[in-house]
Parts: C-alpha cells; structure tokens; sequence
C-alpha cells in the first residue's frame, strides 16, 4: 500500500521528536482539521472514542466535555 501522502509529504528527520510528540501533533491536527468532533478524529485516528480521550488528557488538549 502506497504512503498517504501528508502537507509536506515528509516525516520529521530521525531524532527530531519524539513518538509522544509525533503522536500529539498528529491528534492535535486532526482535533482542528475537524473542528474537535472527537468521534470523527477517534474514526480516522483508528481509536476508539475512549482511548483519544486517554490521549487528550495525556497531551493536555482541550476538547468540549459535552460530547462525552
């Protein structure tokens, strides 16, 4: 299967940061790209609802309490 192409179509270099930074960043974008309905970016995220909200807390990300 071909790589999904990314905005830059690159991965930071290696030792760059970290697989928790990696990791943030990517939700973080996702959060963003669609507009924190957390069931869209748990789907695309290939998470379960329950394990972003882990990763939210993890990361300090803010999300709407609301939708839990």
């Amino acid at each position: 299967m071909p790589p999904r192409s990314t905005e830059n179509n690159e991965l930071p270099p290696v030792g760059a940061m970290t697989l928790d930074e990696l990791e943030s960043q990517m939700i973080r974008k996702s959060m963003e790209h669609y507009s924190g309905n957390v069931s869209r970016v748990a789907k695309a995220l290939g998470l379960s609802r329950g394990a972003l909200y882990r990763r939210l807390e993890k990361f300090g990300i803010p999300y709407d309490t609301a939708e839990k």
